[in-house]
């Protein structure tokens, strides 16, 4: 009937903005974030930045595309000018320590970072991997290329990193044997079995790594085919979302927390749902939204549970 139809037409009419559909209940995301790609480049991969930064562009999830060739060394200060979250890879060519330096001091400063093939420890040196800002580190090396792929059901489904995600492939997938590094969970596998999405939190804030070349095939036949532009937009949305703080909770996909009302408090970090916001008991009160603790009555005052003013004066002939 029509109330079974209304949810979906207020869906239509006010939908969430892609830009927050990466993060999931109890966080919230940043409305058209800055995109900085950090990269090495050689004469085979030329057309690489360009390739990635019209991929990301057509998820239309982000404000601005801005590359960065990380060869040049002297880039740190562009990252928290010019970006919200750094997507970086390498080629053959290899990073500088001062890159692993500049992603290090751009997390420190509230950035948010997405490593891809090659751009992982031991490759990406500096601080970023000597100081564990890592969820995910190469061994062994990186195989020479072979045909991969990785399809659903994947070892998290419902991960917001696998939204709209069901397949991805690569005639000659660039991948790294490796292991998970500062408790981080393999999402997704390649058929082969090696790691595709790694995450991570590194203090307390989310890390993404994946172990895929973020090239399409359409200049690259080491690129991926399938929906690797709805991954590498899950990812780096992902890696911006930060915990809702007490007093407060959010549902998938906001780009707010909603604050507790009057009359409750919650001391949750990262609450999902309304059910974390408590009823003040009898005898105090929380008078603004948002409440992480609630004010006892003082002498003389009582109040109800889940009372949202003042406390009320006794009535003649009681105390308090």
């Amino acid at each position: 009937g029509c109330c079974a139809i209304l949810p979906l037409l207020l869906a239509l009419l006010y939908p969430v903005p892609v830009s927050l559909l990466g993060c999931f209940a109890g966080t919230y995301g940043i409305t058209s974030p800055r995109i900085c790609l950090v990269f090495t480049k050689d004469s085979a991969t030329l057309s690489a930045p360009a390739d990635v930064s019209q991929t990301l562009n057509s998820t239309a999830a982000f404000k601005s595309i801005y590359p960065i060739d990380g060869s040049q060394r002297i880039f740190g200060a562009n990252l928290t000018a010019k970006c919200d979250a750094v997507l970086a890879w390498r080629s053959d060519a290899l990073f500088d320590d001062s890159v692993g330096d500049a992603l290090a001091d751009f997390w420190d400063a509230g950035g948010a970072v997405v490593v891809t093939a090659k751009a992982f420890g031991p490759y990406l040196k500096g601080r970023f991997f000597s100081d564990s800002y890592s969820v995910w580190s190469a061994i062994n090396g990186c195989p020479t290329p072979s045909a991969d792929a990785a399809s659903s059901p994947f070892l998290e489904p419902d991960s917001p990193l696998l939204r709209d995600v069901n397949m991805i492939s690569a005639q000659y997938a660039s991948k790294c044997d490796g292991v998970t590094k500062n408790g981080g969970r393999v999402v997704a596998r390649w058929n082969s079995n090696a790691a595709l999405v790694v995450r991570g939190n590194i203090h307390d804030r989310p890390m993404v790594a994946l172990n895929m070349w973020p090239v399409s095939s359409a200049v690259d036949s080491w690129g991926w085919s399938g929906d690797g532009a709805n991954l590498l937009r899950n990812a780096l949305l992902y890696s911006m979302c930060r915990s809702c703080w007490m007093g407060s909770y959010s549902l998938e996909g906001a780009g707010n927390c909603t604050p507790c009302p009057a009359g409750t408090f919650s001391i949750d970090v990262g609450a999902s749902s309304s059910a974390s916001c408590n009823q003040c008991s009898a005898g105090s009160y929380s008078s603004a939204l948002g409440a992480s603790t609630c004010i006892s009555c003082s002498a003389g005052s009582s109040s109800p549970p889940g009372w949202s003013s003042d406390c009320q004066p006794c009535t003649a002939g009681t105390y308090s």
